[in-house]
Formats: C-alpha cells, structure tokens, sequence
C-alpha cells in the first residue's frame, strides 16, 4: 500500500472514532437500575383473615319453635409470641334470647384422631340431620338433611368443633402439624379454642360442657385437666359418646388379656338379652325359652371362655 495511502487510512480510522466518543459523551446518563425485587422466603406462607358467616333459622322440636344463630366460620388461633398459627373451623348454635348466665353451652368433637365433627355434627346433634337407613352401608348419593327433632339445641347451645388438621381447619403462617398433631399437642390445641370461644362470645358464666365421641373420650379426659389445671376454667360436665378410653384394653385383637376380661360381661350381657342362655330375656316377659344354638365364637373368645369357670351358687 502507499505510503500516502496508509496516513490517510489511519486518519479516517482515528477520525471515526473520536466522532463515537464525542456521541456517546453527547447521550444524557442512564437512569439508575430498579433494585432487584426481593425474593419471597419459602416459609414466609400467606395467612389467610378468619372469617365467619351469621344466619338465623327457626326449628320445630318439642312441639314448639325453637329460633336460633348459626355462626359457621374459622377463629384465629395465636402463639406466645402472638402470631397466627392455625385456624380453627367451628359452626355455634346459640338459642336467641337465652341467658348466657344460665344457659348451657356444649362444646363437642368426633374422635379418630383425625376426624372432623361432621359425624355429631349432621349424625345426631346438630339442628339438621343426614337421613341415613340404619344397618346399611349409606355410602351412595344422593343424601338429604331434614330438622333434627333430636337435637339438644333445645336443652343447650352447641359448638362443634373441628381440631386442626380436621374440616375447615388448618395450620398457618409460622405454625407447624407438630404443634397440634400428638396427644398433649392436641389436647392443647382444642383447649385453647375452647378458651378464646368463650372470652370472644361472653360465655365464661354459662354452665360449660364437653362431649367427645370415640378417640374424643380420651381427649375429653386431656381437656377438663386441661382447661382446670392451664386456664382455670372449671367444667360442669363430660359426656362420652362411645368413648376409646384406653387403646391397650380396647383392642380385642392384641395379645392383652385385659380387653377379653372386659369385654365378658358384655358378650354375657347381650348373649342373655338375645336369649342365648337360659334366663330372663331383655324385655322381660315370661322365662326365656329354651336358649338358641349360639354361633361360632370368635378365637379370642374361645380362649378366654376355654378358662372361666362357671360360678354356682
């Protein structure tokens, strides 16, 4: 290349970039960068508001009307350190115009652990019922509800109650299941519910009570030392719907003698009633007749009647 060439190839290159320079210079500053959004902590769980609903209804029992509230909805259950941990679902039945005073008020739970209260709640006790065939296996739909004539609203007011981890109930925020799942944790939990209910709706006068159904016996027993012994609140009554009291001695299968010496006077009890001994029969008319070939025993049993003797005398 010639020489004369080459300056003016350098020139027209170093001419170009200053030109750049100059442009850029020219440009107004770039805004500053937006911060980079910060990140959400993986236990940093959203926590939903408590929230109830309010009707009123009117039901037929006694051969009167009977207007009551139904409160359905959740309650917020806190920690020592006052931060929400679980929501706790319940459906009240209150009696309008009764005297908080005087009136009863019954909390009651099922049992498994594990259970929803649907089972006392639209079973037996509640102000509505599920039409169910006694016996049969009542697992097709479609069901219906009607009033319950058997209700106990007429007698007192009712709180079913659903333990954490059970119906509408659920852990939140910083809460964990271990902090309601176990036998002291759960016995805990629904006392504190118990609690806050009657400080929220003015109850701590009433005559209070508890009912429990199956595992709900065993926690009924956790809930009234419970309530005394932590919260100073002194129960007028428990009541035990088919309770599981002791899990050792409820159990026919385990290899404990102590559930076929309990369950003796029992299969005694039903086997005079059902006219399988001689004897007076349940509904006691006449001598029973001449006792029925009873059926098969079951192996547990056979072995613990192998060694009762019978009693003469």
């Amino acid at each position: 290349m010639p020489q004369t060439l080459a300056f003016k190839f350098l020139f027209a290159s170093v001419a170009l970039c200053l030109s750049c320079a100059a442009a850029r210079a020219a440009e107004p500053p770039a805004a500053p960068s937006a911060p980079a959004a910060a990140t959400t902590k993986p236990d940093d769980k959203p926590i939903p508001e408590a929230k109830v609903w309010v009707t009123k209804h009117t039901l037929p029992i006694g051969g009167a009307s009977l207007a009551y509230t139904a409160t359905a909805g959740t309650m917020s259950i806190k920690n020592d350190k006052d931060e929400p941990v679980a929501l706790f679902g319940f459906t009240g039945y209150v009696k309008d115009g009764g005297d908080a005073r005087t009136r009863p008020i019954i909390f009651a739970y099922n049992g498994g652990p594990g259970s929803s209260s649907a089972w006392l709640h639209m079973g037996i006790l509640g102000p509505k019922r599920t039409v169910i065939a006694d016996l049969d296996s009542n697992s097709r739909a479609p069901f219906r509800s009607v009033d319950n004539e058997f209700s106990i609203l007429d007698r007192a007011d009712l709180v079913m109650i659903d333990p954490v981890g059970t119906g509408f109930s659920r852990v939140v925020g910083k809460g964990e299941g271990k902090e309601h799942w176990g036998v002291d944790q759960d016995v805990a939990s629904v006392s504190k519910f118990i609690v806050k209910y009657l400080s929220q709706n003015n109850r701590w006068a009433s005559p209070k009570f508890i009912l429990g159904e199956s595992y709900g016996g065993m926690r009924s027993g956790g809930v009234a030392f419970e309530l005394l012994t932590k919260h100073n609140v002194a129960l007028n009554g428990v009541a035990l719907v088919s309770p599981f009291m002791d899990y050792g001695s409820g159990g026919s299968e385990l290899l404990l003698s102590d559930p076929q010496i309990n369950f003796l006077t029992t299969y005694a009890a039903t086997a005079w009633c059902a006219a399988a001994v001689q004897g007076q029969p349940c509904h006691g008319r006449g001598t029973a007749k001449r006792a029925r070939r009873p059926g098969p025993l079951h192996r547990s049993q056979r072995g613990l009647l192998g060694q009762v003797q019978p009693a003469h005398g």
